[in-house]
Formats: C-alpha cells, structure tokens, sequence
C-alpha cells in the first residue's frame, strides 16, 4: 500500500490476479516500460496516439486516397483524377496514363 499524507488516503499498489502479481498502471513511472515487457499484439489503434506511424511492411486491404506521390512531387498518382504521371529534374512531364486530360504537363 501507499500512504498520501496530504490527503491521508491508502492506495493498493499490487494486485493478485491468478497468483500472479500487477502493478497499479497509475504506479508506473513514465518510460519505464520496455518493449520487450508488451505482449505482441496487444496495442491496438484505439490506444495510439501519434504525429506519424511507419512500417517496413504493411497488409493496407483497400485504400481509399486522393493522391500518392513521391517527396520529390516527381512521381504521382491522382486517383481522384484517375493518372499516374512522371517528371524530370526540370519538372516537365516524360510519362503519363490515364485520363491525360487531367495531367499537368509541368509541376
């Protein structure tokens, strides 16, 4: 137990569960839990809470997107506007299938 002596209240730190031994979640102090102490696939994306997320591999199953393109913007795929168009390092387009009507002949 933990004694808080500004409120004068007792807190349970362990608890007993099928003779194994849980620490009170509200114990732990912040980065100390290892990633080798989380069981896989135990996390699930209603926990997260993230800026970014990347994987080597990835199982996606449908994607619904607007746009994919490369950081460079020299390669991208409007599936909105239904194209895929390559550029050169001077930005004029070289390659381009689909709705040609859509592509920018320039970026």
């Amino acid at each position: 137990f933990i004694y808080n002596p500004a409120n004068g209240t007792v807190k349970p730190v362990f608890q007993l569960i099928n003779n194994n031994a849980y620490l009170d979640g509200n114990i732990i102090a912040t980065g100390t839990i290892a990633g080798n102490k989380i069981t896989a696939n135990s996390i699930t994306a209603d926990r997260l809470n993230v800026n970014a997320l990347s994987a080597v591999t990835a199982n996606l199953g449908t994607i619904t997107a607007g746009v994919a393109k490369s950081t460079d913007n020299k390669f991208k795929i409007d599936l909105t506007n239904r194209y895929l168009a390559v550029y050169d390092d001077t930005g004029k387009l070289r390659v381009a299938l689909g709705d040609l009507s859509q592509v920018p002949t320039q970026i």
